[in-house]
């Protein structure tokens, strides 16, 4: 019944779409396209023209294969359920001081943003002219899937094209974001969220005095870890210090490895 309910919102939500910066997308585009290109010239020119930086076997005989035959001859730590050395993103970064696995590391989230955003954007793009701070400026909309019984978490999904998952903690990502405009000059785009939710589901369920405390006293939980890991006080934990305990505090309760927490940590 409550679906039911929401069902006509998500319609007009669909229906009204969301604007983009075509200016800024296609800026973007170009960019994006001449970085693909000077990395993949880069390591076509160290690996040869046959090397593809998508392909988890390449990239594995790049940098674990002798320099005899052409690899780097970097000694494997971890390897896949095949007896392959693995090519994750969390193993790879241990291998980042090498510049050549720094270009495969960069070239991924790159061709991404290409693959998964803007070709998207540019195939779904419904052309318009709208008012834009008071001067007459055309722009494009987008109008998504909006999935409300999508995922498992019983959050929406976004498909056709993707819109949830853009990335904030890389620069691209930023750089797609901004091309995200409100309807006019009268309007704002607002994000909000829950304030660590599951950390609360977490303290609620445990009963772990600290993190109730922390809680109740209106405690940064991340800060109050911190201070604990560290053994600083509050008032003297720094941003990095609080982003390595979001880390510890996240991957706790999402039962990441050992491993894959000290990859994150570095």
């Amino acid at each position: 019944l409550f679906e039911m309910e929401v069902f006509p919102i998500t319609f007009e939500m669909e229906n009204r779409g969301i604007r983009i910066n075509p200016k800024r997308v296609l800026e973007e585009i170009d960019a994006t396209r001449k970085h693909v290109k000077k990395i993949t010239k880069q390591l076509h020119d160290r690996f040869g023209d046959d090397f593809n930086a998508k392909s988890s076997q390449k990239v594995g005989a790049a940098i674990f294969s002798p320099e005899s035959e052409g690899g780097l001859g970097c000694e494997a730590y971890v390897f896949t359920k095949k007896g392959l050395p693995s090519t994750a993103k969390a193993v790879l970064k241990a291998y980042a001081g090498i510049k050549e696995v720094q270009w495969i590391i960069d070239f991924k989230p790159i061709a991404k943003a290409e693959s998964t955003y803007y070709r998207p954007y540019m195939r779904h793009r419904v052309p318009e002219l709208a008012l834009l701070a008071g001067r007459g400026i055309k722009i494009w909309t987008i109008h998504p899937n909006l999935n409300q019984y999508g995922a498992r978490t019983s959050r929406f999904s976004c498909t056709d094209p993707n819109l949830q998952n853009i990335p904030i903690r890389t620069p691209r990502g930023r750089e797609i974001r901004k091309a995200f405009i409100p309807k006019n000059e009268d309007y704002l785009i607002l994000s909000a969220d829950y304030s660590q939710i599951e950390l609360r589901l977490v303290a609620e369920i445990s009963n772990e005095e600290n993190m109730l405390k922390d809680f109740r006293d209106g405690i940064d939980i991340h800060t109050a870890t911190a201070a604990r890991v560290f053994g600083v006080p509050t008032t003297e934990v720094t941003k990095e210090m609080r982003s390595k305990a979001k880390m510890v505090n996240f991957g706790i309760i999402y039962s990441i490895s050992a491993f894959g927490l000290s990859q994150r940590l570095g």
